[in-house]
């Protein structure tokens, strides 16, 4: 594969995961935006974007065995070389739901921080909010 100014160039476009189709479709419905980038050279398989924050997604399949689970050797190199937020594999609709969710803490964690509330304030109302709805 060649390399030109850090980006991956010369792979072959792939086939997607069979949860793939139903994974977009979820995210779609849980309000994200979904870019299906699987067939670019060394985009992997999902750009989500999700209350502000961009997301690069690699989806498995979580019915097969481990070993075929593995990113492939073109893929690893895309994980290691991205400069950006790191991608993320997921490989069913809890992992997805999980990734959404956390998207969403990062951005009300730097919009109260922005709005110059401390890291001590924030965990502890946090922590007041989940024991007085336990």
């Amino acid at each position: 594969m060649s390399r030109h100014k850090g980006w991956v160039r010369g792979a072959r476009a792939k086939r997607t995961d069979a949860n793939h189709k139903e994974l977009v479709t979820l995210a779609l419905e849980l309000g994200a935006s979904v870019m299906d980038v699987h067939e670019v050279p060394g985009a992997l398989d999902l750009v989500i974007g999700y209350d502000g924050i961009d997301q690069r997604v690699e989806i498995k399949r979580d019915d097969v065995p481990p070993s075929r689970q593995k990113l492939t050797p073109d893929e690893e190199e895309v994980f290691e070389r991205w400069r950006g937020r790191k991608p993320v594999v997921i490989k069913n609709a809890d992992e997805l739901m999980d990734l959404l969710a956390q998207m969403r803490m990062e951005r009300l964690v730097v919009r109260d921080l922005r709005n110059g509330d401390s890291i001590d304030a924030l965990l502890k109302r946090w922590y007041n909010e989940v024991n007085r709805d336990g």
